[in-house]
């Protein structure tokens, strides 16, 4: 029983070490952002986390409108905020958008949830040119446009692509980088001011 343990507690130090390794990625890429750690304590009910709660608020310097991270990429926002915990809105819920772009291609889009692909733990981006070419696997992040959101951060990979109704555009199902199912840890930058 005591190396079983031990050999949790390995497990357990051997994930935290990948977490922060990735997070260290994306501070190196952003120098000018301060962190803070906040553990998921809550979720919303019913299937994917949409939203949820952490146990870090005002008192961590943490304030509303800041800008969510795990070590994969963009998670989302604080959407309320009191001393001790905070509501995250994250990426898939239709009250959130981002300024979005498909990094291969350089082509520009802006993301939205909707609640069919909320229920599948996705969203999409929209507004991209009908003569763009996307392909299913393209990496897509944050463009910074909009000034909610800072630029280079990962909000996942294409996995379906189609032509609006209106044939003036194409739209793409987007799979998120955070892994939104299983996200027990979150950073929060709380030295972004957005525009």
């Amino acid at each position: 029983s005591e190396l079983e343990e031990k050999l949790e507690q390995n497990y357990l130090m051997e994930s935290e070490n990948e977490r922060l390794r990735l997070l260290l990625g994306i501070s190196e890429e952003h120098p000018e952002f301060t962190f803070t750690a906040a553990d998921i304590v809550s979720v919303s009910s019913g299937g994917w986390q949409a939203t949820f709660s952490v146990n870090k608020g005002t008192s961590s310097g943490i304030s509303r409108r800041d800008v969510v991270v795990c070590a994969d990429g963009l998670v989302g926002y604080v959407q309320e905020v009191g001393v001790n915990w905070a509501k995250i809105v994250s990426l898939i819920d239709p009250q959130v958008g981002v300024g979005a772009i498909v990094v291969r291609t350089g082509d520009a889009a802006m993301s939205e949830g909707t609640p069919e692909l909320k229920a599948d733990g996705k969203f999409r981006i929209t507004h991209l040119s009908p003569s763009a070419t996307v392909n299913r696997g393209d990496i897509v992040c944050s463009s910074g446009l909009g000034g909610s959101f800072p630029s280079g951060l990962r909000l996942g990979t294409i996995s379906d692509i189609s032509v609006e109704e209106n044939g003036l555009s194409k739209s793409a199902v987007i799979t998120p980088a955070a892994d939104l199912e299983n996200i027990k840890r979150v950073y929060i930058i709380n030295n972004f001011e957005p525009e």
